[in-house]
């Protein structure tokens, strides 16, 4: 599914739409950012699974980084810029190779 096509104007969009503003119309912020984080990988598993499978790589990866990250804190200053350097790596490599 792409952006021009119709299956996406007439089905996805409108759908995905509906729920996005039926959560900020609720109140129910909490549910807004996994919505939008489905809506997104449901779009690109449509497009592509390549795509699929990078998105999904990248985000685990990212947030076991940003994790990592987190737990070093600020103390560590030099280890967490060796681990943000390395991720950056593994990203341009995933990149590349998929």
């Amino acid at each position: 599914m792409l952006f021009c096509d119709p299956k996406y104007f007439a089905i996805f969009l409108p759908i995905a739409a509906f729920l996005y503003w039926f959560s900020i119309g609720k109140g129910k912020f909490r549910w807004t950012l996994p919505l939008l984080i489905i809506a997104s990988t449901v779009f690109y598993a449509t497009w592509s699974i390549k795509f699929f499978v990078l998105l999904t790589l990248s985000a685990c990866i990212n947030y076991t980084f940003g994790y990592l990250l987190l737990v070093l804190g600020e103390e560590r200053s030099n280890q967490a810029k060796t681990v943000a350097h390395f991720r950056h790596l593994i990203q341009y490599w995933i990149v590349g190779v998929l």
